[in-house]
């Protein structure tokens, strides 16, 4: 049973978090940057949620540090993101891969007790909600971003990682920036996740489009797939709704293959 409530965990995989962290290598090298900077250096508006929400996440995942605090704060690629990118040797990158996927503690935690088997959805999920104190919401989140990870490193459970969990104590900037504020203790990672949950009587049917919003319609054997979003949105929006397909898009090429 999860004491304290649930672990953190990024809100990206691995692999999107990597992209992240090569694009600040590009641009900066290995110099500190001021956050800001590197926010728009992901195409992010300094105040857009998925700038914050994407520091954190690299910092899960050991791949970003803090520099200095407060007006003075930067941020600066870790050590072991700048060997990786240096090392081109492609062992040395799955050697990294397995080291980065399990670094957050809340996938280390996952790794204790499942190792690369997790058990079925139904039941992993269940085992998040009840034995790790995660949200509905969360736990599918959780789920397929350690799935998606394991696959990305090519974990097997006979490996044996040195990565030691690591936890954001100081990192509630990034999430009070990441989400709206929620009353009581509620972990950030969940505030930030709770609001795409809405009661099962306020959902509207499958033809109708919620008022002001557009929808389009892929019919495929199985059935209609259905996506529905604003009539307009901003390009912060889009930069966040470019990384959400890309990760429903490999969330679907699980399913297909499992099921």
């Amino acid at each position: 049973m999860a004491v304290g409530g649930p672990e953190r965990y990024p809100y990206i995989p691995l692999r999107k978090a990597i992209e992240r962290a090569r694009q600040l290598w590009n641009s900066a090298n290995d110099h500190a940057v001021v956050a800001s900077d590197a926010v728009q250096v992901w195409s992010f508006s300094p105040k857009a949620s998925g700038g914050s929400q994407t520091i954190a996440a690299l910092k899960y995942y050991g791949l970003l540090q803090d520099i200095g605090a407060n007006e003075s704060r930067k941020v600066k690629l870790t050590e072991e993101a700048r060997r990786y990118f240096l090392d081109e040797r492609p062992e040395k990158h799955a050697e990294s891969h397995k080291y980065f996927a399990l670094k957050p503690r809340a996938f280390a935690s996952l790794w204790e007790a499942w190792h690369a088997k997790p058990p079925s959805e139904m039941i992993a999920r269940s085992n998040l909600k009840v034995d790790f104190g995660y949200s509905e919401n969360a736990a599918r989140e959780v789920l397929a971003i350690y799935a998606d990870n394991l696959v990305f490193a090519n974990l097997a459970s006979s490996d044996t990682v040195s990565a030691v969990g690591h936890d954001l104590e100081d990192d509630d900037t990034e999430w009070e920036q990441a989400g709206p504020r929620r009353s009581g203790h509620e972990p950030k990672e969940i505030a930030m996740q709770e609001p795409q949950q809405t009661a099962p009587a306020s959902r509207p049917a499958l033809n109708e489009v919620p008022a002001g919003s557009r929808s389009d319609i892929c019919n495929i054997p199985e059935g209609a797939v259905i996506l529905s979003f604003p009539e307009s949105f901003s390009e912060e929006s889009l930069k966040d709704l470019e990384d959400w397909l890309d990760f429903q898009k490999n969330r679907l090429k699980r399913w297909v293959i499992k099921h």
